[in-house]
């Protein structure tokens, strides 16, 4: 207020001095309204100054009434210092400073224009009723509607002061407290939107029905589908969400979300399936409620994220740490995991499963007569005779060197026998081509039935290398089925413990050498010293 004051009482001041030099040097004419600071100067063609001193707004003419008041200090601070759109007008406009351009002329002069072209024809009628008010020497205010050059209303107050004897009006225009808010709600909705337009989520809001009333651009991207036409419709309509596992439905996270009154987050292992594209996506969904001041729910804003890249190196991770980087096939590690889990089943009662021990018969000769090049790619071709052999759902590990295992799930004994054999053969068959020669070689393998008696993890696996090395004493290429009641097996198997602690012994340096004298028994001389070395555990 004491700003609007400060204003009103310097301007009504140069009114009346701009009300002298009228009286001076006559009123300009039509083709002389000039106007000052932001506002243009209107004159003849061949009346025009310079465009340099145009540009300006000084009048050309120094005894112009309005170019003495430019001269004036006070009144040039005042008219480039104050927000307020500050008008000298009668019918016409003969004056408008920097505010009142910026507020209603988007940069263009107003001087020369009938201020009742500016009023909204539903404030026209309230607008001439003040004007004519205001000649009376009346200055109340006044609430209208103003249009400005892009055609947009502005509702503002308008504020008379005095002009002394001057018979020009002179008024404030402000936008009224309402049109300041919207227009910081306006500037906040544009600053919104082109936030959510520059981040990589998705966003899509909805109102309380769960229907879509905004979609940034990710979001259009990850559904396939623009913002015209997904505006009104339900994201089911749009894409449905599986999990990316197992394709099951994960159910629309909207409706979850505006019946339950909370935020929902689906699974970390969510696919959005796109219905306009057939596009997939793997994405972390998050639905939240939007709610009002009092509590109610208005709709649901529903975040995103795509991480397909994400979930594409967790998924390349976890390959190489459960596969063998040569054959692809399982690594020992995994395979061992998956036995585990294989052996609680069948000792609660589950179907019967088949553990396999295969070990590759002369595959030495190919490592040694053509170096470990050839024998790495033999393995990897062995490899994809084993997985022909079997059936998905079985589990085939590359355990050892040119060892390999074989989980059959669900698979009686007489059918497994059948496939390992069905495997030897395979392998028999096989020729190994390596430049000029051409090699053969055989599998021998070991089986074991997992059952409700099964041990434990080391048991099995000893019980099916056990069997595998049985059927290599056999003649090779066989398959022998582990029995305990199997003394041939039984009697390897220890042999085959004895190998390993001796091994062992070997490796930690435990083994201790002892030396005793032979003596005669008889008195008879000896013909010279003889000793007894032994090699202790």
């Amino acid at each position: 207020m004491l700003e609007m004051l400060t204003v009103a009482a310097g301007l009504g001041a140069f009114g009346f001095l701009a009300f002298a030099a009228w009286r001076r040097w006559g009123a300009p004419g039509e083709s002389e309204a000039t106007t000052l600071g932001a506002g243009a100067v209107r004159r003849e063609a061949s009346d025009r100054e310079p465009a340099s001193s145009a540009a300006v707004g000084v009048p050309r003419n120094p005894d112009d009434p309005l170019a003495v008041m430019a001269r004036q200090p006070m009144f040039r601070h005042l008219v480039t210092a104050v927000d307020d759109a500050v008008l000298l007008h009668d019918d016409i406009i003969r004056y408008a400073n920097p505010g009142a351009v910026s507020l209603l002329g988007g940069g263009d002069t107003l001087v020369g224009r009938s201020f009742s072209d500016l009023v909204h024809p539903e404030s026209r009628e309230a607008f001439a009723s003040w004007l004519q008010a205001r000649r009376t020497g009346r200055q109340p205010p006044l609430k209208v509607r103003l249009v400005d050059a892009s055609d947009r209303s502005v509702e503002c107050r308008l504020s008379g002061f005095p002009g002394g004897e001057s018979p020009l009006l002179g008024t404030l225009v402000r936008p009224t407290r309402d049109q300041l808010a919207a227009e910081a709600r306006a500037r906040a909705s544009r600053l919104a939107e082109a936030t959510l337009a520059s981040i990589t989520e998705g966003v899509i809001t909805t109102d309380a029905e769960g229907r879509i009333e905004y979609v940034n651009g990710a979001a259009e991207a990850l559904l396939g589908c623009a913002l015209d036409r997904a505006r009104g419709r339900r994201l089911a309509e749009l894409a449905t969400l599986v999990d990316e596992s197992d394709r099951r439905a994960l159910g629309d996270p909207v409706q979850r979300c505006l019946e339950e009154g909370h935020r929902i987050d689906l699974g970390r292992r969510a696919l959005l399936v796109s219905r306009a594209s057939g596009d997939e996506c793997s994405v972390e969904v998050r639905a939240s409620p939007i709610r009002e001041s009092g509590g109610g729910m208005s709709g649901c804003v529903v975040v995103l994220h795509d991480v397909s890249e994400i979930r594409g190196l967790a998924r390349q991770m976890s390959y190489q740490a459960s596969h063998d980087p040569l054959t692809g096939l399982l690594n020992r590690r995994e395979f061992e995991r998956r036995l585990d889990e294989i052996m609680k089943d069948a000792r609660s009662g589950g179907s019967g499963h088949v553990l396999c021990y295969l070990d590759l018969d002369r595959f030495k000769a190919v490592n040694d007569t053509c170096g470990h090049l050839a024998g790495d790619s033999m393995l990897r071709e062995v490899a994809g005779i084993l997985k022909e052999q079997v059936r998905d759902s079985d589990a085939v590990a590359r355990i050892g060197g040119d060892e390999f295992g074989m989980l059959l799930i669900g698979c009686p004994l007489d059918k497994a026998r059948q496939i390992a054999g069905d495997i030897c053969a395979a392998v028999k068959e096989y020729r190994f081509v390596w430049r000029d020669q051409i090699f053969t070689i055989g599998v021998s393998v070991g089986l074991v039935e997992l059952g409700t008696e099964s041990g434990n993890l080391e048991d099995a696996l000893g019980a099916a290398d056990s069997a595998c090395y049985v059927a290599k004493q056999q003649g090779r290429g066989r398959v022998h089925v582990y029995s305990a009641r199997d003394e041939a097996v039984a009697r390897q198997r220890g042999e085959i413990l004895w190998l390993q602690r001796l091994q062992a012994a070997l490796k930690e340096d435990r083994f201790e050498l002892y030396v005793q004298p032979i003596v005669a028994m008889d008195g008879r001389p000896a013909s010279g010293p003889a000793f007894e070395i032994l090699l202790r555990l």
